[in-house]
């Protein structure tokens, strides 16, 4: 049987556990490690926009963008974007309680103003939530329109995080990790297999996606022996 070597890791890459079964509100300092560790290794590259994608759905993606963005926007001051782009499944509105309304889908169609972005509860943080479910989510984000938006999003704001969908299942994810200073990958601790987390590492890289980080997700006391040596 051949042996599956572990997961490729560069000088660049951060490496954080975290688990996500504390209140969205309520501080924690794995996030403020991510945060940290992440701007350090990105400072000389200037990165300002950030995808988070995992590997399959349930690996906690939503809410870990989510707590990095309210991390971000708490500890630097500065006017952070948190914009869903799972438009399969939507999810940012419910974590965060928001009306779906002036979402993302009404900013491309004209019907919402850029401008009219609401801030959330979190000084400094704002939301674009998804809104309804997007029939062709990789047509919207091929467009004309969102390159447009995404222009004038990154003008607006100071740091823009994408809450995205996995990477082995929609190519739009693709289109944003090359569109993206920077990915984040998730790894979920209970589920993901190193080949799958190997397949995904490839893909961010083959898109054109600067790969900054992983998230090891759901971590309880053990850890696998191929993580812990590479961690």
């Amino acid at each position: 049987m051949a042996e599956i070597q572990p997961l490729t890791r560069s000088d660049h890459d951060a490496v954080v556990a975290l688990s996500t079964n504390t209140a969205l509100q309520t501080p924690s300092a794995g996030y403020d490690e991510l945060q940290t560790d992440l701007l350090i290794r990105s400072a000389n590259d200037k990165v300002r926009s950030i995808v988070f994608t995992g590997i399959a759905e349930g690996d906690g993606v939503s809410t870990i963008a989510a707590r990095f963005a309210s991390a971000l926007a708490r500890d630097s001051g500065l006017r952070v974007l948190l914009l869903d782009a799972q438009l399969r499944r939507p999810a940012q509105h419910n974590l965060f309680r928001l009306n779906p309304a002036d979402s993302l889908l009404d900013v491309m169609s004209g019907i919402t103003p850029v401008d009219s972005i609401a801030p959330a509860r979190s000084e400094g943080l704002y939301i674009l939530p998804g809104g309804g479910v997007a029939h062709d989510p990789g047509a919207l984000f091929r467009s004309p329109v969102f390159e447009q938006l995404y222009r004038t999003i990154s003008k607006s704001f100071d740091y823009l995080i994408i809450d995205s969908p996995p990477i082995r299942e929609a190519p739009e994810t693709r289109l944003l990790a090359r569109r993206a200073d920077a990915t984040v990958l998730v790894v979920n601790s209970e589920a993901t297999r190193i080949r799958e987390a190997q397949e995904a590492q490839e893909q961010i890289r083959n898109a054109g996606g600067d790969l900054i980080g992983v998230v090891l997700n759901r971590v309880q006391e053990h850890i696998p022996s191929w993580l812990q040596r590479w961690l």
